[in-house]
């Protein structure tokens, strides 16, 4: 259910949840399940719950693009540390 930032702060923070897991879906607040670091993935996670997908299927689809996210991460520092050993 969306909250109010208020609402939703307040209970993320009874929960054990990281404030910055609180995230702004089109229809209230949303709290981003744990592991979900990437604001993409949270966005995806608050858009995904405001058009009403389960916690379940928002949160699976919200890990796959943290993941998506930190593996195009991961390729762009690859390729900067490939360039810059050209350099040495």
């Amino acid at each position: 259910m969306p909250e109010s930032k208020a609402d939703a702060k307040k209970r993320a923070k009874e929960k054990g949840f990281k404030q910055s897991q609180v995230t702004k879906g089109d229809d209230g607040y949303y709290i981003a399940p744990y592991g979900v670091e990437s604001s993409a993935g949270k966005k995806a996670y608050a858009s995904l719950r405001s058009e009403g997908k389960s916690k379940e299927q928002a949160a699976k689809i919200a890990h796959s693009v943290d993941n998506k996210v930190s593996d195009e991460d991961m390729k762009i520092i690859h390729t900067a540390l490939v360039n810059a050993s050209k350099f040495r």
